[in-house]
């Protein structure tokens, strides 16, 4: 059986982005944060006990109890209640919209990712394929400030039909880059998307797994095994 892939002879690191580089859950925080303050600037003042720190924390609870058997607008009302915020439909509904935009432009990587991106990128050539509106890809690296590592053109989004874990995308992005998938590694943390999907397309792939249980370091697709990383960080440790 074949061990998991050596680095030996590799050029080319493919990234995910959702949920490998940005981290999703503090991008929608920080958008609800950013969106709370625009909404209810006039009731915060020093002092005033007033604090959208303990709002998102609220909202956090409950969504994560609430979220089966409640719509999010009855999740929102909920946060709200007991604060100074005259909570109704036209204000849930404004305020919805306006977090949608911030969800659409703001986005948080995970702390130990852009290092990390910059001590690879000295020795391969880093890029990304992920699902998803090319544009909103786009603007997603701009904001996330590494576009001076994984340029627009490294960016690869659906093309022709084929989108993750199509092995058609995977074999696209090879094309473009024109190394043979011997020379490439996918790191995702998607078993489905990023590896399988990669695998199926003749490449080696590392399953970023961030918040599971196990303590394995490594899972077998088919007959071959698959690195298992609790961090981007550790990649510098197998690279």
């Amino acid at each position: 059986m074949k061990r998991y892939f050596s680095p030996n002879g590799k050029k080319v690191i493919f990234f995910d982005l959702n949920g490998t580089i940005i981290d999703l859950q503090a991008s929608l925080e920080s958008s609800f944060k950013e969106t709370l303050e625009e909404f209810t600037g006039r009731w915060y003042s020093e002092g005033s006990g007033w604090d959208p720190d303990k709002i998102l924390l609220k909202y956090r609870k409950l969504r994560k109890t609430m979220a089966q058997q409640r719509h999010q607008s009855s999740i929102l009302k909920e946060t709200f209640r007991g604060t100074p915020i005259p909570v109704n439909d036209e204000f849930l509904r404004s305020f919805s919209r306006r977090w949608k935009e911030l969800k659409a432009e703001i986005v948080e990587p995970y702390p130990d990712v852009k290092n990390t991106l910059e001590k690879l990128a000295s020795r391969y050539t880093l890029a990304i394929i992920s699902n998803g509106n090319r544009a909103r890809r786009t603007a997603q690296l701009r904001r996330l400030g590494i576009r001076n590592i994984i340029p627009d053109d490294r960016l690869f989004t659906p093309v022709n039909g084929w989108k993750k874990p199509d092995p058609g995308m995977f074999k696209y992005a090879l094309e473009q880059l024109n190394i043979p998938a011997s020379q490439a590694v996918m790191v995702g943390d998607s078993w489905k998307n990023d590896v399988f999907g990669a695998t199926r397309a003749g490449m080696d792939a590392v399953w970023i797994r961030r918040l599971g249980k196990t303590s394995s370091t490594m899972r077998k697709v088919g007959r071959e095994k698959v690195i298992m990383l609790r961090s981007c960080r550790q990649l510098t440790e197998i690279f």
